[in-house]
């Protein structure tokens, strides 16, 4: 019976020793598992967070891209707009050249007159024809004069129209409406 005994007790000694590995190897798991969890619930945390920016990024580039466009669109414009201000001022420089060869031809003629003009008035003609940059001005000064009554300038303006003058050019007017 003894000998049962010592075997029993070795095997309720194996029994305890390996409830010990087993109650350590549990404990062990089950710190494991709690690690999983706490890794688990960050990287969850993390995924949220990250689907979040990644939503935030898509909206970002959506009005990047909005904002890209508008400025294309912007940019045409100016560009379009540029272009015909650039044809525009091309018309202008074409008049303003045609405008000027009939100035210096009525200037030239106006310094032919001057010199049939008297004396009193032929020093001014000659300052007002020199001064081909203000046509209004030597219109006005001319009108102004005492002597002269602008009906003999009129008559001296060239007959046939240069293209590209727009008709209001064209007018018959009197100095003195001027």
């Amino acid at each position: 019976m003894q000998v049962a005994v010592i075997k029993l007790e070795r095997e309720l000694d194996l029994v305890k020793d390996e409830s010990d590995e087993l109650r350590a190897r549990y404990r062990h798991v089950m710190a494991e598992k709690g690690d999983l969890v706490k890794r688990i619930r960050r990287e969850e945390e993390l995924t949220t967070q990250l689907a979040a920016e990644t939503d935030q990024i898509g909206d970002y580039i959506a009005l990047y891209q909005e904002h890209r466009n508008k400025s294309n669109e912007q940019m045409k414009e100016k560009d379009m707009m540029l272009a015909e201000l650039g044809s525009q001022n091309e018309l202008l420089e074409v008049e303003l050249a045609e405008m000027r060869m009939v100035l210096a031809e009525l200037c030239a003629r106006l310094k032919a007159t001057t010199k049939q003009a008297p004396p009193a008035l032929r020093e001014g003609l000659i300052r007002i024809a020199a001064d081909l940059h203000r046509p209004l001005e030597v219109m006005e000064s001319i009108a102004s004069a005492a002597a002269f009554d602008g009906a003999e300038l009129m008559s001296l303006a060239p007959t046939a129209r240069p293209p590209m003058i727009p008709d209001w050019c064209h007018q018959s007017v009197t100095f003195r409406e001027l």
